[in-house]
């Protein structure tokens, strides 16, 4: 019997839905290690009452941008290891630098 392959995507833009996603298998975690910290807020993240939880959701978008950075700026090797995670042939990233510039990093 024949094994079926899925067909790679031909380009993921990275969401935050995507990069939470990312945050809750261990694989992934130990694959990059820059996740580990977000991975374990992650965790932790519960709904609270309105006031908090509008708090925690602001804290958590400063996070998935830090993480965004992080994978916009991974050496080569780690991006095809990625892309091979997620089965695409490209990604794109979109982020803010420091300076508030939106940056789109496709690779």
């Amino acid at each position: 019997m024949a094994t079926q392959t899925v067909p790679k995507a031909r380009l993921l833009t990275l969401q935050n839905s995507q990069i939470k996603g990312l945050l809750e298998k261990v694989e992934n975690v130990r694959a990059f290690p820059f996740l580990s910290g977000a991975a374990a807020k992650h965790k932790k993240a519960r709904a609270g009452c309105g006031s908090c939880g509008r708090r925690k959701n602001v804290a958590n978008q400063l996070d998935l941008e830090g993480i965004k950075t992080a994978i916009g700026q991974m050496d080569p090797t780690a991006k095809i290891k990625l892309k091979d995670m997620l089965n695409v042939e490209q990604i794109r990233v979109v982020y803010k630098n420091v300076r508030g510039q939106t940056v789109k990093v496709t690779f």
